[in-house]
């Protein structure tokens, strides 16, 4: 059997993904002609009660972000895990940031994204005085609250 044979098994996956991608396109298409036509329809009642404002002047709010996390959510979670589970090393806050934000914490290029977030938030917080760290047993640095 040959690759350009359409029943090979990697062709015949790779054409069901492309059709798979190609759908969600349309609906995709679809529901923002839809999204379209809704925001002509406010328009036109915009005008109605103000005809003189121009609705493309409006400022629009820029969508969140998934996992999009305000300044000082990571502080405040650091300080609420201290608090329930006594000092941790930075590993240990790490993880459980992860776990608490739904994120795969075996995913090792993320974990490191938090891992350096974790670290800003406690510098942050030691810098301020609400940390203190110390010698954990096995020679780690063990963060815990002032």
């Amino acid at each position: 059997m040959e690759l350009s044979d359409p029943s090979h098994p990697v062709l015949s996956g790779l054409l069901r993904k492309r059709q798979e991608i190609a759908s969600e396109i349309e609906g995709l298409e679809s529901r923002l002609h839809g999204l379209v036509l809704d925001i002509d329809a406010v328009d036109l009642t915009i005008r109605l009660f103000s005809p003189g404002l121009d609705v493309e002047t409006v400022r629009v709010r820029p969508t969140p972000r998934r996992h999009g996390v305000r300044p000082g959510d990571t502080s405040k979670l650091v300080l609420s895990l201290l608090r329930e589970n006594g000092p941790m090393s930075q590993r240990q806050i790490t993880l459980k940031v992860m776990e608490h934000r739904g994120l795969n914490v075996a995913d090792r290029v993320l974990y490191g994204v938090m891992r350096n977030r974790v670290g800003a938030s406690l510098r942050g917080l030691l810098k301020r005085g609400t940390l203190v760290h110390s010698d954990g047993a096995s020679g780690g640095v063990r963060w815990g609250l002032a």
